[in-house]
């Protein structure tokens, strides 16, 4: 039965029952219900035109690669606004739960109601390339039997209820055809919204989807700080999210500076910027505008280029043992350009550390003639010149220290092996570790000498001249459980043969607790100090490293 006609005849049998004492409260809940459920179909009507409307577009922002800006739940949850770039805005509702169908009217064999059917109206692609309506997972055809394209430039399916059923025009309002008996409205148009990262995804009552990617934030990608010279050029590439055609780019300056925008596209490019003579603090300010009118922008802070090289560094000879020869400089520049002139070979570019404060590093091989040596270098096209001397100036006179600061050109490493300090102090079966978490004088990697069953460290000095009169050793023990053991030895300069030695075991000393001791040898002409790590009686299977922190020596006194 009819919902409008269920309703007159309801009304008729209230006023036949007027003249009789009869109680008419449940016939008025049903009249009741009847016209809140028809309101309650009408609004949903509403909502799924205005959604209907919003699929057009949506198909429409796909053909035409749209991009959607946002998308925004609304208050009551009932559905979203989303906005696209291009396409404007548009409002879609969620499905609704069903709502009961009209019992049927009392008598003898009267049955109840059952809940109306809403059709599932839709989209779907064709083999042409193009969406078109459908209705129940059907095309939906006009008088002419034509699929009609789900579009926004032709007129949207409307749906109305009229005399309790579900009926479609596809012509504006002008014809209206029956498609379904008025009831729950189901999941209509859309089913789901996922807005993700980069896309929209649009779930269909059909299970069809459509996938709208998301439109990125319009900003301008350069470099900010700017370095330049007095009277000088730069340029300064640039890169632009989320560009139009009809996005355009200026720039200008302050202070004396120029700016000239040399676009490749409307995504991309380089401002050229003209530095004053004599040179000022300016800045300069790249805009972009899209063609809608956004607008992005970027200040650059213009500043003068400097580069200071510690060219006192050259002042000093490098040991004939060779070693790390470190050029100190600050600079608010990219790293300096650094080469080697052809022919020295002996020398080898190794790093540039940091780029406002750092030094640059080359390796020295070791000088094995007796002859004094020079290198060319140069630093930012400039020439220097690196002098090493040979194997005769080696030995130190007098008394001195281990430079263990330098080991391994100052670099750390837990792999056993040999290490070398730049004045050719040797570690053999050694490894290379920082402690200046633990010691406060100690801000650099020291040797680690092996001390065991199957392996014994050495750290072994270069020829030393001047005599050994008293050698100081500063040292912690590097590994689990207690105990120390090594001995020194003064061999003579050939390494052949050892002059004096003196061996050292404590077995009470802690891992990282410190010990400080002095050896007295008194050896006079040109020797070698030898160190070799001993495993202590006492620690059974496990290996007693020690770090030596420092090491140093007097000379030789009758």
């Amino acid at each position: 039965m009819r919902l409008k006609s269920m309703i007159l005849a309801m009304g008729a049998a209230l006023l036949l029952a007027g003249c009789e004492k009869y109680d008419d409260s449940a016939l008025l809940a049903r009249m009741d219900k009847a016209e809140a459920d028809i309101k309650e179909l009408q609004r949903l009507v509403g909502q799924i035109n205005t959604t209907l409307s919003g699929l057009a577009t949506t198909v429409d922002a796909l053909q035409k690669q749209d991009r959607i800006v946002s998308v925004s739940k609304l208050e009551d949850g009932s559905g979203y606004v989303v906005e696209f770039s291009q396409s404007g805005k548009i409002t879609i509702y969620n499905g609704k739960n069903g709502i009961d169908g009209i019992d049927g009217t009392d008598g003898t064999d009267g049955t109840n109601g059952h809940d109306g059917q809403t059709p599932t109206i839709g989209v779907k692609l064709d083999a042409d390339g193009n969406y078109y309506w459908t209705v129940n997972g059907e095309y939906l055809l006009d008088e002419n039997n034509n699929k009609i394209a789900a579009t926004a430039h032709v007129a949207t399916p409307q749906l109305r209820i009229n005399n309790g059923n579900f009926e479609i025009s596809y012509n504006g309002g002008v014809t209206w055809d029956i498609i379904g008996e008025a009831g729950n409205t189901g999941a209509v148009v859309f089913s789901k919204v996922e807005d993700g990262t980069d896309a929209v995804t649009f779930t269909l009552g059909d299970g069809t989807t459509i996938v709208i990617p998301k439109v990125g934030a319009f900003v301008i990608n350069m470099d900010t700080d700017v370095i330049i010279s007095a009277g000088s050029s730069v340029n300064v590439t640039y890169t632009i999210n989320s560009s139009d055609d009809a996005t355009v780019v200026d720039a200008f300056g302050t202070k004396g500076f120029e700016a000239e925008v040399m676009a490749s596209s409307v995504s991309a490019g380089m401002v050229r910027i003209t530095a004053p003579n004599p040179l000022t603090n300016g800045k300069v300010y790249v805009i972009a505008v899209k063609g809608d009118g956004t607008t992005a922008a970027r200040i650059l802070s213009c500043e003068e280029g400097v580069f200071n090289l510690d060219e006192t560094a050259f002042a000093v000879k490098v040991p004939a043992a060779g070693g790390a020869f470190e050029v100190p400089f600050q600079t608010n520049q990219d790293n300096p350009m650094v080469m080697i002139a052809p022919g020295y070979s002996w020398i080898t570019y190794v790093e540039t550390k940091a780029v406002r404060n750092g030094k640059i590093v080359f390796s020295i091989e070791e000088n094995t003639s007796e002859e004094e040596r020079t290198g060319q270098v140069s630093i930012n096209f400039k020439q220097y010149t690196i002098v090493q001397e040979g194997k005769s100036s080696t030995p130190v006179t007098g008394g001195g220290a281990a430079d263990l600061e330098t080991i391994n050109n100052g670099e750390g490493s837990g792999s056993i092996s040999e290490y070398k300090t730049a004045n050719g102090w040797t570690a053999s079966d050694s490894r290379v570790l920082n402690y200046s978490s633990r010691y406060e004088d100690v801000d650099s990697p020291r040797p680690v000498l092996s001390a065991r069953s199957s392996k014994n460290g050495v750290l072994t000095s270069p020829v030393l001249s001047g005599g050994c009169g008293t050698v100081s050793i500063d040292y912690t023990r590097a590994m689990t459980k207690t105990g120390s053991n090594f001995t020194i030895e003064i061999k003579s300069s050939d390494g052949e043969t050892v002059l004096k030695s003196s061996n050292h075991v404590d077995e009470t000393l802690k891992q990282y607790e410190r010990s400080k001791l002095s050896f007295d040898f008194n050896v006079a002409g040109d020797f070698i100090i030898v160190v070799t790590g001993n495993k202590c009686s006492n620690t059974g299977t496990t290996n007693d490293d020690f770090m030596i922190i420092d090491l140093s020596w007097t000379g030789y006194s009758e």
